[in-house]
């Protein structure tokens, strides 16, 4: 099977892919831990962007993303959650309970630019690979 089938199969059944579930529970967490507190042992990794001026930002609710220069560094929750929460829509960060959250996060995964899946508006030809796929079958 090709990628192109799998990439179409997963969107029409609305699946994600590895990378856009692990930014999905990400996300869900940090949302979590924002709006409860708990888990303690995540609220203390994550903190509100706090500035000494009165900025067009400050009522954004954005996170400090910690300066980190190694790979292992990146992968961290302390410093992919406040990253993964800065790419969310405003409109997102500031939905009222955890399943509006959830459900406007999961379309705007679904229908981002830099999502893998093709939007049902715009068709996406078959590679010749997956033409001769079809052929066999």
């Amino acid at each position: 099977m090709s990628l192109f089938y799998v990439t179409l199969m997963s969107s029409q059944l609305h699946w994600f892919l590895v990378k856009q579930h692990i930014h999905f529970k990400i996300a869900t967490l940090t949302y979590c831990t924002i709006q409860s507190g708990s888990p303690s042992y995540l609220s203390s990794l994550i903190n509100l962007n706090a500035s000494s001026r009165l900025l067009r930002s400050s009522s954004h609710n954005l996170l400090h993303v910690p300066f980190t220069t190694t790979a292992i560094g990146c992968k961290a929750f302390s410093f992919a959650a406040p990253t993964v929460w800065n790419s969310i829509p405003l409109s997102i960060r500031q939905s009222p309970s955890i399943g509006s959250f959830k459900r406007h996060l999961k379309t705007h995964l679904f229908t981002s630019p830099a999502s893998p899946f093709p939007h049902p508006a715009t068709p996406v030809p078959p590679t010749r690979a997956c033409l001769n796929l079809c052929a066999i079958l």
